[in-house]
């Protein structure tokens, strides 16, 4: 029995996510979230903090399927230089667009621009002063912040 194409196009879609989901369950799952995101507030209550307070707000924007972004959360963001660079210098946020098919979730990635996960987005008012794409080491990651955070890059 010859296959139409559409079906070939379902297993190789199929064949595709139990590789991903195979390499997410052998990178060791789901991450713990990392201190400073932990019960972080929404991207609007850190934003009016960071108003209040004249900090930026620093958002971190990540998935569970993510596997660069649960390595992010296991390294960089769990360095301890980093996290209490942001507790004493930021307003945490957490955007977590797990689940694509969420409207609040397409709306906040959408409002923030993200292209890919695991991001970081520095805001100052409101408006973005600095992005950084991708896992990076904490002392690329620690830089980076410092950079932001004063010169907005």
């Amino acid at each position: 029995m010859k296959r139409k194409p559409w079906q070939t196009a379902m297993m190789v879609v199929s064949a595709g996510v139990v590789v991903l989901v195979a390499l997410h369950i052998l990178r060791g799952g789901t991450a713990p979230m990392p201190a400073p995101f932990t019960g972080a507030p929404s991207v609007e209550e850190a934003i009016e903090a960071s108003r209040a307070s004249g900090r930026p707000a620093l958002v971190f924007a990540t998935a569970d399927w993510c596997g660069p972004c649960q390595s992010f959360k296991r390294g960089a963001l769990a360095d301890a230089r980093v996290g209490a660079w942001i507790e004493g210098n930021a307003h945490a946020a957490l955007a977590d667009l797990t689940n694509a098919n969420d409207p609040r979730a397409r709306e906040l990635g959408d409002r923030l621009r993200i292209q890919g996960v695991p991001a970081l987005v520095m805001l100052r008012d409101g408006r973005e002063v600095s992005r950084i794409e991708g896992a990076v080491g904490a002392d690329e990651l620690l830089r980076w912040l410092e950079r932001a955070a004063t010169t907005g890059g």
